[in-house]
C-alpha cells in the first residue's frame, strides 16, 4: 500500500507539472490573454480578450473542450467562467452558458439546455464541489434559478422550484459545500442539496 504522504506529494508534484505545461502554452498564444482558470484537479481555461476560451491540462475533467470548440471560439464572446472541480460553464455576452468537462460535475448541462441558451439571459453563475459531486447554479435575469450537476450537491432543485421560478426576484444565491442558498427579493430564504435541509 503507497503511503499517503506521499502519494498526496506525487500527485501535487504532477498537477504542478501540468499547471506549469499550460503555463508555457498559454504564453504561446498570440492572443492576449484576459484571465486563466484552473480547478482543482488542474484543467485550465483560458480566456483570451476577444471572448475566444482555449483548454488545456486534465483532459477528462475539463481540459478538453473540442467537442464544443465552436461555442467557444470567440464569435458569441465568453465574459467570464466559472468552475468547480471537474468542470467548467463559460457565460457568453448574450446570456448563453456553455459547459465542459466531466459530466455528473455539471460538465453536461444538456438537461437545462433550453434554459440556459440566453432567451432570458442568464447574469451569474454559482458553483460547488465536495469531495465526490459538484453542482452549478444560474441565476438569471428575470429571478429564475436553473441548476444542474450532481443531485445530492444541489444540481437537483425540484423540490424547490416553485420558489425560485422568478415569480419573486431571487437576488443571491450562495454556493455552500454540498448545495445552494437562495435569497429572495421579500427576504425569504431557500435551500437545497441531496444531503441536509435548512427551513428558514
Amino acid at each position: 500500500m503507497m503511503n499517503i504522504k506521499r502519494f498526496n506529494t506525487i500527485y501535487s508534484m504532477k498537477r504542478n507539472v501540468e499547471i506549469t505545461s499550460v503555463m508555457k502554452k498559454a504564453q504561446s498564444f498570440t492572443k492576449n490573454v484576459k484571465n486563466m482558470y484552473i480547478n482543482a484537479i488542474g484543467a485550465v481555461a483560458i480566456l483570451f480578450e476577444d471572448g475566444s476560451v482555449k483548454t488545456a491540462g486534465n483532459r477528462s475533467y475539463g481540459g478538453d473542450s473540442s467537442s464544443i470548440a465552436s461555442d467557444l471560439d470567440g464569435t458569441i464572446p465568453v465574459t467570464a467562467i466559472y468552475s468547480n472541480s471537474r468542470a467548467f460553464a463559460a457565460l457568453r455576452n448574450d446570456g448563453s452558458v456553455v459547459t465542459w468537462g466531466y459530466s455528473s460535475w455539471g460538465g453536461d448541462s444538456s438537461s437545462v439546455a433550453s434554459k440556459i441558451n440566453g432567451t432570458i439571459p442568464v447574469t451569474a453563475i454559482y458553483s460547488n464541489s465536495s469531495d465526490y459531486r459538484g453542482a452549478f447554479a444560474a441565476l438569471r435575469s428575470d429571478g429564475s434559478v436553473v441548476t444542474w450537476g450532481d443531485p445530492e450537491n444541489g444540481g437537483d432543485s425540484s423540490e424547490v422550484e416553485e420558489d425560485i421560478n422568478g415569480d419573486i426576484d431571487v437576488t443571491s444565491i450562495f454556493a455552500t459545500h454540498d448545495g445552494f442558498i437562495a435569497k429572495r427579493s421579500d427576504g425569504k430564504i431557500f435551500t437545497w442539496s441531496g444531503t441536509w435541509k435548512l427551513k428558514f
